[in-house]
């Protein structure tokens, strides 16, 4: 919000926090069936997305504590990769080729299942990066756990001279928040998936430029 970018870097935070925990909470009382059929409806937007037919390498995230799956798209066949955190204190991640679901998985530091395959691949050679998120905005910034393993990751896409991998971030729709603003070192997402949505966050923040520069022009 305004009063909280008036206060300055720590109050930005400390609100980014107070949402994280608002919104996490909300998302561990969801019941399983209810995960379940949005999870469904998640897929059947992400079936939407340019490109993922046609894509080799896909990298999903194994859900926890009331997230939504995107782990369908391993059943039919593709090259999907899951990540596994190489080292906690420095915050660093890989992913990880996975051919199920369900096997050849470990709990890591974090308690969540990672794959036991060696077979890695570089962030720069997946076609698509389906992330978790715990809030966004249309224009494509995200929040996540708070511990910045995706911003590292994919540090490289800060230049914006990369178009791979395509970023998708999936949530509820109740995850949305405008008032979301993202740090300098927030990497953003081309594309949400919600339930009942898919939003091409480039032509979102192509928009808003458009009419922040128009705004300008008439003062």
């Amino acid at each position: 919000s305004t009063t909280t970018q008036q206060q300055g870097p720590l109050a930005l935070e400390n609100e980014r926090q107070c949402q994280r925990h608002l919104i996490q909470r909300r998302r561990h009382r969801l019941r399983a069936a209810t995960i379940q059929q949005q999870s469904l409806a998640v897929q059947r937007q992400l079936s939407r997305l340019p490109g993922l037919h046609n894509a080799s390498k896909i990298g999903l995230y194994m859900p926890s504590n009331g997230e939504l799956s995107a782990l369908a798209l391993i059943q039919i066949g593709r090259h999907c990769f899951i990540p596994k955190i190489i080292n906690r204190k420095q915050r660093t991640m890989r992913l990880y080729r996975q051919t199920s679901a369900t096997k050849n998985l470990r709990t890591d530091a974090f308690d969540i299942l990672a794959p036991t395959s060696k077979q890695s691949v570089r962030a720069r050679s997946l076609d698509v990066l389906i992330m978790p998120l715990v809030a966004f905005n249309q224009q494509g910034d995200r929040i996540g756990m708070g511990a910045g393993f995706y911003d590292r990751y994919l540090a490289f896409k800060a230049a914006r001279i990369f178009n791979k991998p395509v970023l998708v971030g999936i949530g509820y729709d109740w995850q949305q928040w405008e008032q979301l603003a993202p740090q300098t070192w927030d990497i953003a997402c081309d594309w949400i998936a919600t339930p009942t949505r898919l939003i091409n966050c480039k032509i979102t923040r192509h928009l808003k430029l458009a009419t922040r520069c128009s705004k300008n022009s008439t003062k």
